[in-house]
């Protein structure tokens, strides 16, 4: 028997029995690969890129990224979204903090077109890891049309793949709790 753990840490000890494994978007179909592989040569408009679902365990930290981001003067392509955003209050007050920056934030996400035309335009995208620094679904995608990834802080899991540092991906090196709390630095 074997046992695959999409949140898989290298510094952790498993049974022998228990294997990396990434997941990846259900949502690709052939037609969709083809259309993300058309835009590898696109011409970069921004500079930086970040999109990011606000969860009610990662909002300061939302924040804190989209506020430092803010402060950059270099084109920039910023996007928040939440699907608790109209039932939740705390979820609400980010938003209102996030848009009162200029960021858009709201209950939709992008549609697959634009957020891919933006990702593709971009020379940085910034991925802040989810709950249990595991990686976003999208990561995939991103490294085969030739984004230059930058984590917000070191990825704990081990994929099938090894992930290089200065080759697949940048860091920030921002510390955070295991939870996904905010950074303290």
């Amino acid at each position: 028997d074997y046992y695959f753990k999409s949140n898989y840490w290298s510094s952790e000890q498993y049974p022998s029995k228990v294997y990396p494994l990434h997941n990846g978007s259900g949502l690709f179909s052939a037609d969709k690969i083809k259309f993300v592989k058309r835009l590898r040569n696109q011409p970069k408009k921004y500079d930086i890129l970040m999109m990011s679902r606000l969860w009610s365990d990662s909002l300061d930290h939302n924040i804190q990224l989209f506020t430092a981001l803010h402060k950059i003067d270099r084109p920039k392509f910023l996007f928040a979204s939440s699907p608790s955003y109209r039932s939740s209050e705390r979820t609400r007050a980010a938003c209102d903090s996030i848009t009162a920056l200029g960021t858009p934030c709201t209950d939709k996400t992008l549609p697959f077109v634009d957020m891919w035309q933006a990702i593709a335009a971009t020379k940085l995208v910034i991925i802040r890891l989810g709950k249990f620094y595991s990686v976003p679904w999208r990561l995939n995608e991103m490294l085969a049309i030739g984004a230059a990834i930058v984590f917000d802080c070191e990825p704990k899991v081990q994929l099938m793949y090894p992930l290089k540092r200065g080759q697949n991906y940048f860091c920030l090196d921002l510390t955070r709790d295991k939870q996904t709390g905010s950074a303290t630095n």
